[in-house]
């Protein structure tokens, strides 16, 4: 009878169970939408580049790979990703190894991933779960997330909630195979599309409507130690595998440099000092004309310094450029 009893609450703890992992499992699918950082992962395990760009959101919108390697005459692929702090980048660049070890890893810079704590967000936690489970990933696990909050891991849907309007499009997306194919025109909108060397190319904006929405001003008292150590594992890992690692920094508007002139020259002079101590080269596109480069703020779609898409093209040939011929900064 005892037995029996055992039997049964154990049928009831995994009937239990099962059910809340199908009903994780229904919102997983319903919540989450379908994300470029699925593409971006494919491209870096079924292909081999030799360099890889990695970063922010000034990366992903203002380095177009086919237009570098129309110069460099090199294979590349553009990595970045809005909302990325450094220690995710870090372990980006190890998944990224994992499949195939570039000649050459180029750091895009966005100074206020620098000066501020980090912040969980979709995004970032796509980078997590959108990696194939791997020592990479149990290290990402175990030394960022497991002490956040339980949800962000287990159940995902979570930081989507508040966007159940999207539901109708996510099943869509996943129904229609554009999920299972890698489909990559979903992604195309009113205001950008993705291309598949991870290049977003961003339509213009009327300047109007260009403004202020996530900028930070730099202070070097506010660099978090967090981050600077992070950046000290990303220079020992590149060493290690034999990586030519390059710090970058894309230009902002001419008239956002100017009126936060002194914040952009600390910058710089943190950065220079941090090139020069690890022996690593520095392109801050800030100071350099780049031979007649539009630095207004018509060639970009926010006073941030979110580049549109043909000036994109254009930076992208002058870095080529930088990076073939070793050509150094003013």
């Amino acid at each position: 009878m005892r037995n029996f009893k055992k039997l049964k609450l154990t049928a009831k703890i995994t009937v239990f169970l099962l059910a809340a992992l199908a009903i994780n499992s229904f919102l997983n699918y319903i919540f989450i939408p379908y994300s470029y950082i699925r593409v971006d992962y494919h491209n870096i395990e079924e292909n081999s580049y030799d360099m890889v760009f990695v970063g922010t959101s000034h990366g992903k919108c203002g380095i177009d790979p086919s237009a570098i390697d129309s110069v460099t005459g090199k294979k590349s692929v553009n990595m970045c990703l809005g909302g990325e702090y450094l220690s995710y980048t870090y372990y980006k660049v190890k998944e990224i190894c994992r499949h195939h070890v570039p000649e050459e890893i180029v750091y895009e810079i966005d100074g206020g991933y620098w000066t501020t704590e980090e912040y969980i967000g979709t995004d970032s936690c796509s980078i997590f779960r959108e990696m194939k489970w791997s020592g990479v990933k149990a290290e990402f696990f175990l030394d960022r997330l497991l002490d956040k909050d339980f949800r962000v891991t287990l159940f995902p849907w979570y930081l989507y909630r508040k966007k159940y309007r999207m539901i109708p499009e996510n099943i869509k997306n996943k129904f229609s195979g554009s999920y299972q194919n890698l489909a990559t025109d979903v992604f195309t909108n009113t205001a950008q599309e993705y291309r598949e060397n991870g290049f977003i190319y961003c339509y213009p904006v009327a300047d109007k409507n260009k403004g202020f929405q996530n900028f930070t001003e730099w202070n070097s008292n506010q660099v978090q130690t967090k981050t600077e150590e992070y950046f000290k594992k990303l220079v020992k890992f590149c060493k290690e595998k034999e990586i030519k690692l390059t710090l970058l920094i894309i230009p902002v508007p001419d008239m956002t440099r100017e009126m936060y002139k002194q914040q952009y020259q600390e910058q710089h002079e943190y950065f220079a000092e941090l090139a020069e101590k690890y022996e690593l080269r520095l392109l801050d596109f800030n100071y350099e004309s780049l031979d007649g480069f539009d630095k207004s703020l018509a060639a970009y779609i926010d006073c941030e310094g979110h580049l549109n898409g043909e000036a994109a093209i254009e930076f992208s040939k002058r870095l080529g450029e930088y990076l073939t011929s070793e050509k150094k900064m003013p």
